[in-house]
């Protein structure tokens, strides 16, 4: 019935509503500075809203027209049908339980509201606590999704979602708000959406370990001083422990340094407190040469300017040979895939350090609790909310890691 009944308001709005009028709703659809034509990806949702949702300038939706002056011709299933879809708010809806071919089942974000609606297609494709976004109806007594956003947000955008409840709330002057509220700020919704959207399918920033954007700088430098002149300098550079340098170095026949590896180090890690050191850069010195390799900018013109503090003239800065995150990843991609599996020992340290990262997680503060730890958000609703919905998803890549952080956390593997 949904898609006859669309067909004949669509037919029915060509012949009554003047086109000058039409103009303008894919604008209104994505908001100031959005896309000029409707993305295929977007159909789903812009059909709806164009019958149900746009207004033109001054006028009712053309559902509203074409139930005021269909009505007569209309069945009571069709009415029905009409009305919910014009009454219904889009939302942000939490998936709580899933019977693939069958059934999802829904509670919106924002109201609280729990369905379950009537899915086939959908219902193969979503997981407990994922976030969509659409439209549920009601007809004679049963649910189906009128329409839906085409991509699925992740558990961990509740944290986003909790937060537009929140202004919501403020902005209605009630707690929960309720469909009229939403429908009244449906536009804003839909537009936030949209952004969700983008920002899951632009590729994240890569930064090293110091928050800086990643890209990787090798600086050379021709040496006006002896290796070992220019090693005595630079080795403060280093850790106590590797101020010997790195695996073998070698010597002339006189005894004289030749060549060292060795790396510029500092105490403790910005993002990872287990570690005990951060790695800076891997310099090298080979005769008269020095190269330095570093993985941001920032870091290239702090070395720089140690260097030429600590060598002076000693070292004559030749170039600086710079490969972007991008560049690097796009060798990443081209590189052979190992043929050989990792060491038992190996595969044993990682599991081990991604184990103590996630314990370590249990008691950080975190902006996204707003400064509250995992242990401190579990005592109140939202914060346990956004909690087992970080879990969620990252169980879905590392489910012995997370179990650790629910055993720590006293959740059940379940929730």
């Amino acid at each position: 019935m949904k898609n006859a009944v669309s067909d004949r308001v669509m037919e029915w709005s060509r012949s009554h509503i003047p086109r000058g009028r039409l103009g303008g709703v894919v604008g209104d659809f994505y908001g100031p500075g959005g896309k000029p034509e409707v993305a295929e990806e977007d159909l789903p949702l812009f059909g709806p809203y164009l019958l149900w949702k746009w207004h033109p300038p001054g006028g009712a939706s053309l559902g509203t027209s074409f139930l005021q002056s269909q009505r007569h011709r209309l069945t009571p299933d069709e009415r029905e049908y009409i009305e919910q879809a014009i009454a219904q708010p889009w939302s942000f809806l939490i998936v709580t339980a899933v019977k693939p071919g069958e059934s999802i089942g829904l509670r919106d974000a924002f109201t609280g509201r729990e369905v379950e609606v009537r899915e086939v297609l959908a219902s193969r494709a979503v997981q407990v606590r994922d976030i969509v976004f659409g439209q549920f109806v009601r007809i004679d007594g049963v649910y189906s999704l009128e329409c839906l956003g085409s991509m699925r947000l992740p558990p961990g955008a509740i944290a986003t979602v909790i937060e537009m409840r929140e202004a919501l709330e403020e902005k209605a002057g009630v707690r929960p708000v309720t469909d009229a509220d939403l429908n009244r700020l449906g536009d804003g919704l839909r537009l936030r959406y949209f952004k969700m959207v983008e920002r899951i399918r632009t590729p994240p920033q890569l930064t090293n370990t110091d928050g800086e954007p990643l890209e990787l700088h090798t600086l050379s430098y021709r040496l006006t001083v002896t290796p070992e002149q220019a090693f005595v300098a630079l080795s403060p550079l280093a850790l106590p422990a590797q101020q010997d340098g790195l695996g073998e170095n070698t010597f002339d026949a006189n005894g004289a340094l030749q060549t060292v590896e060795f790396v510029w180090a500092k105490r403790g890690n910005k993002q990872h407190r287990s570690w005990d050191n951060t790695i800076l850069a891997h310099l090298s010195i080979k005769g008269a040469r020095l190269e330095a390799e570093v993985n941001s900018a920032g870091r290239a013109r702090r070395l720089r300017a140690q260097i030429k503090k600590r060598l002076g003239a000693g070292a004559i800065f030749e170039s600086d040979h710079l490969r972007s995150a991008e560049a690097l990843l796009a060798a990443a991609r081209k590189a052979p895939e190992p043929e050989e599996e990792p060491s038992p020992e190996l595969a044993e340290m990682e599991r081990r350090m991604r184990e103590q990262h996630m314990l370590e997680w249990t008691g950080t503060e975190l902006p996204i609790l707003r400064g509250k730890t995992p242990r401190q958000a579990l005592l109140e609703p939202d914060g346990r909310e956004i909690v087992i919905s970080l879990l969620t998803e990252w169980e879905r890549r590392d489910p012995a890691g997370v179990a650790v952080a629910r055993q720590a956390l006293g959740l059940a593997p379940d929730l």
